[in-house]
């Protein structure tokens, strides 16, 4: 109830729902300020990846990071880092896979479609390459 009589009480031109993402993003104690660290931009790769574009959800794997920080680093970075290493920051896959169908490629993919395993192997390889390449070695040791 304050954020809705708050604002005007004590003389802010602002709407409720101003003060309460203010306090969301930028007041409330706790919130981590400053760069992301090659640890958190992998974690926000990975769960993007599974999760999709759901970044309150993927917040929570981050604690002390706002959704909006989450989704600006994503839109202003690490999407164009992905696309720079030549892997499709939607699917998570690789560019160059796409080849023009022909009966040996469409053997491959009714294969491909048969065992749903070779695409989970295949995506789990990817991301394993993209860890190697944002991660510092021995990380991933560690944990």
């Amino acid at each position: 109830m304050a954020f809705l009589t708050g604002p005007h009480k004590a003389g802010l031109k602002r709407c409720g729902k101003s003060c309460r993402l203010r306090w969301a993003n930028y007041l409330r104690p706790g919130i981590k300020r400053g760069e992301f660290s090659a640890e958190e931009e992998h974690k926000i790769i990975e769960l993007q990846a599974v999760l999709g574009n759901r970044w309150s959800i993927i917040s929570r794997h981050l604690p002390g990071r706002t959704d909006n920080e989450i989704k600006n680093i994503w839109n202003s970075r690490l999407k164009k880092r992905l696309a720079k290493m030549g892997i499709n920051p939607v699917t998570h896959m690789p560019n160059n896979t796409y080849k023009p169908r022909s009966k040996s490629n469409e053997l491959h993919l009714n294969q491909h479609q048969a065992g749903s395993s070779q695409s989970i192997s295949a995506s789990a390889q990817l991301l394993n390459k993209v860890t190697a390449k944002l991660v510092p070695s021995g990380f991933l040791d560690a944990l």
